[in-house]
Formats: structure tokens, sequence, C-alpha cells
């Protein structure tokens, strides 16, 4: 019972990152390119759409693995039983793994943050948008747990990308 609950939260996971995935692409889209004609490189939309295909790409991958890992679960054998593990292995794989709950928090932050940077790419700037985008997942993710200098490398960053495809790929943002 444990295993087909996790198995169908995981799979509504997978098709929640698919849907916002298709939701970025049809966003992005839509938009109209005010410079579309000016400059003979890609449209300024093509990097959002390169992410939304990317990460519908990854969400795919994972429904498929998840699809392919359920039916060999059910047609093998049951496994025979191993030794109970000691305590002690018991406490390094709860040090090493992240707990599930955190994980999928970190998976719905993501994908709310994606969303609202596709809703509101035509509304704000590329560049604040980018760094608030990069401080969220920053923070979300606990790489490094002091927000200064998340918000830094959010800066340099943001910055940096935007730079990268206005000056060196010369597409307007």
């Amino acid at each position: 019972m444990v295993t087909d609950k996790r198995f169908v939260t995981e799979l509504v996971i997978s098709i929640l990152i698919m849907a916002v995935s298709i939701f970025a692409i049809a966003v992005a889209a839509s938009y109209e390119d005010p410079m579309e004609g000016q400059y003979p490189t890609l449209r300024s939309t093509f990097v959002p759409m390169l992410w939304a295909s990317f990460l519908g790409g990854l969400g795919l991958i994972y429904f498929l693995t998840l699809l392919v890992r359920k039916k060999r679960a059910t047609s093998t054998e049951p496994a025979p039983s191993k030794s109970e593990p000691s305590t002690e292995e018991i406490e390094e794989e709860k040090t090493q793994a992240p707990s599930k709950r955190k994980v999928l928090i970190n998976v719905i932050i993501t994908g709310i943050a994606l969303f609202i940077y596709c809703y509101l790419l035509r509304k704000v700037h590329f560049a604040v948008l980018t760094i608030g985008f990069l401080f969220a997942l920053l923070n979300s993710y606990e790489g490094i747990r002091r927000w200064l200098i998340n918000l830094l490398i959010a800066i340099v960053g943001g910055v940096a990308i935007y730079a990268f495809f206005v000056i060196v790929m010369q597409i307007p943002l």
C-alpha cells in the first residue's frame, strides 16, 4: 500500500512537471517579439522554450522510468528476504539521503518558480526576473544557507545571463 501511494505521488509529480513545461512553452510561443527581424539571431523566446522543453523532457523520462519500474516490480518474483539491517546502517542511510518530503518541497518550489517566471516574462524585465528565479532556487535547495551570499550569486548570475544573451548572442530581451 505504501509503495502504491508513493508511486501515484511520483507519477502525479512527473505529470505536473510536464504540464508546467507545456504551459511555459505556450506562454513563450505566444510572446510577440518586438525586435523580430532586426536581429539575425534567435528569437528572444528561444531560451525559455529551450529550458521548458528540457524540463518537460526530464518529466517525461521520469514518468516513463516510473512506469517501467512498476511493471518490472509486478512481473518479478519477490526476492528472498535479506537479513535485518543493523542500527548503524539505518542511521547511515538516513544521513546520506535527503528526506523525501524535502525533495518533494524542492520540486514544488521549482515548479511554482518556473510558472511565475514564465507568467511574468512579458511584464518584468528579464534580468530582474532571472535574479529572483535564481535567488528562489538557491534558497530552496540550501546549498549555501546564507541568504546574502545567495543574493550575490543570483545577482551576478542574472546579470551574466542577461549580458550573455544581449551582448554575445545579440538576442533582445
